[in-house]
């Protein structure tokens, strides 16, 4: 079941949307991102819904510190060396019967992550989330892509930087991880992307980083680790699409003191997706967000979804 628990109108900015949702979410983490913190952080990012049946473009967001998950880069060279191989991990890919079998090891493992999931849909009905400018630098950063894919480099770029510059800590180096699809299908975009990143997040950086750097998963260097943590982003980005699509088809979706039951008709694969992503108490906390506008079109609304209860896919001994 789901219903939504607070959200938050804006007729500003995206960050101002935000604000409120997210600051408490993070004040109130019993783990990451309060406490000690590494050297680096890492964001991972992952999108889905683009597709033209999808009513939700979804964003999913990992953040953690890679120096408090060395355990889990020792346990995912295991699950490749013993498990899965080579194959690489994704939503769509689920279909591969050698795949699911080794879907649950592998959720339950990232789990245990020392981190934060952050899903976000966007109704496709809200239009831009930006205003456009005809200011030659803005044009000249996003002129390697087309038109159409322009919203979409925006959008991941200031969810990410907001996402950024709430969980990491002064002077912390970051890695921004894509995977290789529409925003960096090439070098010249990762350069236009790294450098839209870096203008971006000063508007939303309370303080200094280190350096940041951004990277595909082409960067990988053989051990899939990077694959990985990009899949736990896929994963969670086109179960959400589906699980939204599917809400939303059947006049369920929810609104603010209305428990909305869960839609009938979804995947397998979305289903045990889904048991996993909600299922609460883990190290990796979840949060879930929905952006659209009210009936009269004025202004963005942020609102954060509850779901429960769920029965855990797998539980960790």
């Amino acid at each position: 079941m789901i219903h939504v628990v607070s959200d938050r109108f804006s007729s500003q900015g995206l960050g101002s949307v935000l604000s409120e949702i997210f600051e408490k979410y993070v004040s109130s983490a019993p783990g990451f991102p309060n406490g000690t913190r590494g050297q680096k952080l890492v964001s991972v990012a992952d999108f889905s819904g683009s597709h033209a049946g999808s009513r939700y473009d979804t964003y999913a967001f990992l953040l953690l510190d890679l120096d408090a998950n060395d355990w889990w880069f020792q346990a995912q060279r295991a699950f490749r060396q013993e498990i899965l191989k080579s194959r690489r991990l994704s939503f769509k890919a689920l279909n591969d019967r050698f795949r699911r079998s080794a879907l649950p090891v592998f959720i339950n493992a990232a789990n245990e992550i020392e981190g934060a999931l952050i899903v976000v849909a966007v109704d496709k009905n809200t239009g831009s989330l930006f205003e456009r400018s005809d200011d030659d630098e803005a044009r000249e950063l996003l002129g390697v892509w087309k038109k159409s894919v322009q919203e979409q480099v925006l959008r991941v770029a200031h969810l990410g930087s907001y996402l950024v510059a709430g969980f990491s800590a002064p002077n912390q180096n970051v890695l921004w991880i894509v995977d290789q699809d529409q925003i960096a299908a090439n070098d010249g975009q990762l350069t236009q992307l790294t450098k839209i990143v870096a203008a971006v997040g000063v508007h939303y950086l309370k303080h200094d980083l280190g350096h940041l750097r951004c990277a595909t998963t082409l960067s990988d260097d053989g051990s899939l680790a990077i694959e990985d943590l990009a899949a736990i982003s896929d994963l969670a980005a086109g179960a959400f699409a589906e699980y939204f699509n599917a809400v939303t088809r059947q006049g369920r979706f929810p609104v603010k003191g209305v428990i909305s039951l869960e839609p009938v008709g979804l995947s397998p694969k979305t289903r045990s997706l889904c048991r996993w992503l909600l299922d609460p108490g883990h190290p990796l906390s979840r949060l879930f967000l929905v952006l659209d506008r009210p009936n009269d079109g004025a202004g963005l609304r942020a609102s954060k979804i509850k779901f429960e209860p769920y029965e855990p896919l797998v539980k960790t001994c």
